[in-house]
């Protein structure tokens, strides 16, 4: 029986591995968030630890890592070695063999995420502090916002309602805060190189959430997704000459480490406590990574790296972070305004609860699915 099913019979339906029971009175039309046992506390904390603090510093150890080792190669690296382990284990875990369709969505999906995604962001990383790097990649949101707007061939979706006030605030801002941040002549910027490609970087990421595939393993497909980009990284490294003037005797050692630190705990450890809290919490709270990443990594990179950002960019880093909370909340308002309508009433009445019950946890799996397979692979 499915969860739909469940909804439909006994009013209850499981998310994840818990029951999440649908209240029964009429003022309450979605899925109760899961409440946790008292001894599930402690591993629900070290899980936001590691897609908090873990995410947040892999933007220091890839500008450690790239400060040996060519930028496409590292991640060329990262991404095989990172993927080999995820779809193993998800094979051995009893996910079934890909089809060839499968790996061309693989391959369309990596191209994006890593080939662009990851690439343009070790290189730009040569240019521009870690910190600032978190900030402009933090702009993701408000390009998933324009396109899912915009519509069209790119993200293969028609255009959407207008936005709210909310997220048309907080494309403003966060717009406004990339040009103080970019903007020539004035002292205390970034490489505006840098931060262009940083820019392509996080565009590239949000058209590739349109893309991902809504069905399947997530683990199985994160590995397809990365053996593809990781592949497309290699080539391009020897295409691009990386590989001419470099020695593999010439990498020192806190590189490597790095590299380790990126492929165990950046892309497998982070990624399974990603997985793991979807299954148990509400995927709004477990969203809320997008932006505690750059904080964390603006802190590391200041603490660790040395890096100083100087008042400009930090006015500008508020602005963005501003701006992605703002789109975070309008997002939900509207989310909890636009309630479906049965029949030709207006909700009232038992096979109205029912529907509005049934609407309402079609949506919240869908945005777990949704959220299963895009957000992990988004992140550094």
């Amino acid at each position: 029986m499915s969860a739909i099913e469940r909804v439909r019979s006994a009013r209850a339906v499981t998310v994840g591995r818990r029951p999440a029971v649908l209240a029964r009175s009429a003022a309450v039309s979605d899925v109760a968030t899961p409440q946790l046992p008292a001894r599930d506390w402690l591993a629900t904390g070290a899980a936001f630890a590691a897609i908090y603090v873990v995410w947040g510093s892999t933007y220091l150890a890839i500008a450690v890592a790239v400060e040996s080792i060519p930028p496409l190669l590292m991640m060329g690296v990262r991404s095989l070695a990172a993927g080999a382990l995820l779809y193993g284990g998800a094979r051995l875990a009893g996910a079934p063999a890909p089809g060839r369709a499968d790996w061309r969505s693989a391959a369309k999906v990596g191209a994006l995420f890593f080939l662009a995604g990851h690439g343009l962001l070790a290189w730009s990383e040569t240019r521009v502090a870690s910190g600032a790097a978190a900030v402009l990649i933090a702009t993701e949101p408000l390009f998933i916002a324009l396109l899912g707007w915009a519509g069209g061939r790119l993200v293969s979706r028609g255009r959407a309602a207008r936005p709210g006030g909310p997220v048309l605030l907080g494309l403003a801002l966060g717009l406004f805060g990339v040009s103080i941040m970019m903007l020539p002549g004035l002292r205390g910027g970034i490489d505006p190189i840098g931060a262009g490609a940083l820019l392509a970087a996080s565009f590239a990421w949000s058209v590739g959430t349109f893309h991902v595939p809504q069905s399947g393993s997530p683990f199985r497909a994160a590995g397809m997704q990365l053996l593809a980009g990781g592949a497309m990284l290699a080539v391009l490294s020897v295409v691009l000459g990386e590989l001419r003037d470099w020695s593999p005797a010439a990498v020192r050692r806190e590189s490597l480490l790095a590299l380790f630190y990126l492929i165990t705990f950046g892309s497998v450890v982070a990624f399974g406590a990603y997985i793991w809290l979807l299954r148990r919490v509400s995927a709004t709270r477990v969203a809320s990574h997008t932006y505690v990443n750059p904080v964390i990594a603006v802190a590391l990179g200041a603490w660790l790296g040395g890096e100083t950002l100087g008042p400009r960019v930090l006015l500008a880093s508020g602005m963005v972070l501003t701006a992605v909370l703002l789109l975070r909340w309008g997002a939900q308002a509207h989310a909890g305004t636009n309630r479906p309508i049965s029949g030709s009433g207006r909700g009232r009445g038992a096979n109205s609860l029912r529907d509005r019950a049934v609407s309402g946890a079609q949506r919240k799996l869908r945005i777990a699915r949704v959220r299963c397979r895009r957000g992990a692979l988004q992140i550094p």
